[in-house]
């Protein structure tokens, strides 16, 4: 009789076990679930944010604007205000060019997702240490794997040379738009201590 008892004591120890560690994992990922959203809605919080920074596109595409620079030194000065002034266009018109290289060749962009995909998960939202086959790995560890994988992946397959070639487009075309757009107007609606600042470098007058 006492052998038979001890059965359901063994049942209730393994299903007190079991509904025991499926709670642990249910709380695990739904912690992971809500860290990986409030990263999500950070970070398309600082993408607004910077947006929010660009100047209007019919600004930067003003055809009445676009004039030859008269020397080196006037395209130079030129590119430095525009630069300055439209870095935030700049950097969006950047990640577009790269983007649409991506999009001419899958296997770079399915790459590019992927290493995306590994930083986000293995390092920037995780909220656990990473383990693999029983291995419990330091986050210095998972940062300094995945840079290798990345650069392994940016210079030994064609993902490095598209996104190479797409940026090199992209600062040709911006320093190209740079040199040509008359900055003249540009500083006229910016703060009194921006416009110091601008104007702040310019060398004076000897007496």
């Amino acid at each position: 009789m006492a052998g038979k008892s001890s059965l359901p004591i063994y049942q209730n120890a393994n299903t007190s076990a079991s509904t025991s560690a499926g709670t642990s994992s249910s709380t695990s990922v739904s912690n992971y679930v809500a860290t990986t959203k409030a990263f999500v809605g950070e970070a398309a919080e600082a993408g607004k944010a910077v947006l929010a920074r660009q100047r209007p596109w019919s600004e930067v595409l003003d055809r009445n604007s676009f004039t030859r620079p008269d020397s080196i030194s006037d395209a130079t000065g030129r590119m430095k205000q525009n630069l300055s002034y439209f870095r935030v266009n700049y950097v969006v018109f950047s990640a577009a060019v790269i983007f649409m290289g991506l999009l001419w060749h899958p296997g770079s962009l399915i790459i590019s997702l992927l290493l995306a995909a590994a930083w986000f998960f293995l390092y920037a939202s995780r909220t656990q240490p990473v383990v693999l086959f029983g291995r419990t790995f330091t986050e210095r560890e998972v940062l300094i794997t995945l840079s290798i994988i990345t650069i392994a992946a940016v210079f030994f397959t064609s993902t490095g040379s598209t996104i190479m070639y797409s940026l090199f487009m992209a600062v040709a075309l911006i320093a190209v738009h740079a040199a040509f757009r008359t900055p003249d107007d540009l500083f006229l609606e910016e703060p009194v201590g921006s416009t110091q600042k601008n104007i702040g470098y310019q060398p004076q007058s000897m007496v």
